[in-house]
């Protein structure tokens, strides 16, 4: 089954929340001024994190022996093998994405604090 997720924002979610799931990572951190290749080696370098993670939930969610069964497998085997197992992946990247984006601007706002403080006599 192909399923496309969407992810709208709930009525009561506080204002911090509704930013954080509405606005790019990018602007959240402060760092919108980076080069298109910054940029991208930055997105590069968080979906690689966020792929590991994932994985790291699968290792979780199988046993080993299924585990190497599923990582012997190509792309599309992959996503029919999980789902079969009523696995959603998508679910998994979404959650990871969202917990991933909340920690990298929590640590963009305390280096920034730590930077503002730092350079007060």
């Amino acid at each position: 089954a192909n399923q496309s997720a969407t992810v709208s924002t709930p009525a009561d979610a506080s204002p911090e929340v509704k930013e954080l799931i509405e606005k790019d990572i990018l602007e959240l951190m402060g760092a919108q001024g980076m080069s298109d290749e910054q940029k991208q080696s930055l997105y590069g370098t968080m979906l690689a994190t966020i792929e590991r993670r994932v994985a790291a939930r699968l290792d979780d969610l199988l046993d080993e022996a299924t585990f190497a069964q599923w990582k012997d497998l190509d792309q599309p085997a992959k996503q029919q093998f999980l789902e079969d197992r009523d696995i959603n992946v998508a679910a998994l990247y979404l959650e990871e994405a969202m917990a991933y984006k909340a920690e990298m601007v929590s640590l963009a706002k305390a280096a920034k604090q730590s930077i503002v403080g730092s350079a007060q006599p």
